[in-house]
């Protein structure tokens, strides 16, 4: 896809959505650094399923023109998109949870590790004092 004013159009679709770009990156599966370039307006390519994908996150239908060089979002005819939002923002944060706790867990098996090593070689220590 060309950048004319397909940048625009995501800048402004982006900006509508009033969510963090962070939570916009895990939503659609992207590094935050590549939302901050469509924001920005500096992405050269946008790939069509990342368009599909903001569309659908904001609830959005995408026309795309003849020549792919412009898009329009547009609203789908739905009177839940408050609660579709809500759920994304509680799934953003379910994930974030969900990675705060298997870092707290790993962190807790390293220092399982490493206390059964020192009992290994206490161990082995008071085997060979007897």
């Amino acid at each position: 896809m060309e950048p004319n004013n397909i940048n625009e159009e995501v800048r402004l679709f982006i900006k509508a959505l009033h969510m963090p770009q962070s939570h916009i990156a895990k939503a659609l599966e992207v590094t935050p650094q590549t939302v901050n370039r469509w924001v920005k307006g500096k992405a050269k390519v946008m790939q069509h399923s990342n368009l599909m994908a903001l569309a659908e996150l904001g609830n959005c239908d995408i026309e795309f023109d003849y020549n792919n060089t412009s898009i329009k979002f547009h609203k789908k005819e739905s009177n839940i998109v408050a609660e579709d939002n809500n759920d994304i923002r509680l799934y953003v944060e379910m994930l974030d949870r969900i990675e705060a706790l298997h870092y707290k867990n790993s962190r807790l098996i390293a220092k399982n590790v490493d206390l059964e090593n020192q009992m290994a070689q206490n161990l082995k220590y008071c085997a060979e004092m007897h």
